[in-house]
């Protein structure tokens, strides 16, 4: 199985916002009609802070992942701050999440995709938060 992250960036005005997750690459083929009526469905009412949270679990759901979450990119001080975290089933509130040493950083840093099909935690020991999420790609 291939993980892949999804990262689609947006710039609204002076704001750049990203939006993250990991799916599988087969639950990418199996199921974009799925992706599309959850993301259609969950957000079409809403605006605002609203459509960010109902996006981040609609898209969970749809690609049947456990975390997904829109960030604005703090660059002064090279932090992912969360505008809405689902993870878990649950909102996650004031998420902040150091970039050094961890795969965003390189994604954001140097601006190139990276693929990891295992042993993360060993490419990037620093990233305490793979650990806790015994994350393995």
């Amino acid at each position: 199985m291939v993980a892949i992250f999804v990262r689609i960036r947006l710039t609204m005005g002076t704001e750049e916002l990203q939006i993250g997750s990991s799916m599988s690459s087969a639950t990418v083929q199996s199921r974009p009609e799925a992706l599309m009526r959850y993301l259609l469905e969950g957000t079409s009412s809403q605006t605002g802070q609203e459509f960010f949270r109902a996006l981040v679990r609609s898209a969970a759901l749809a690609m049947d992942v456990a975390g997904v979450w829109i960030t604005e990119y703090l660059r002064e001080r090279k932090v992912l701050r969360s505008l809405a975290f689902w993870m878990n089933g649950q909102y996650i509130q004031d998420y902040e999440y150091s970039i050094a040493g961890t795969p965003c950083g390189v994604v954001i840093e140097e601006a190139r995709l990276v693929h990891c099909p295992g042993r993360i935690i060993e490419l990037f020991p620093n990233d305490s938060d793979l650990t806790a999420l015994n994350a393995v790609s």
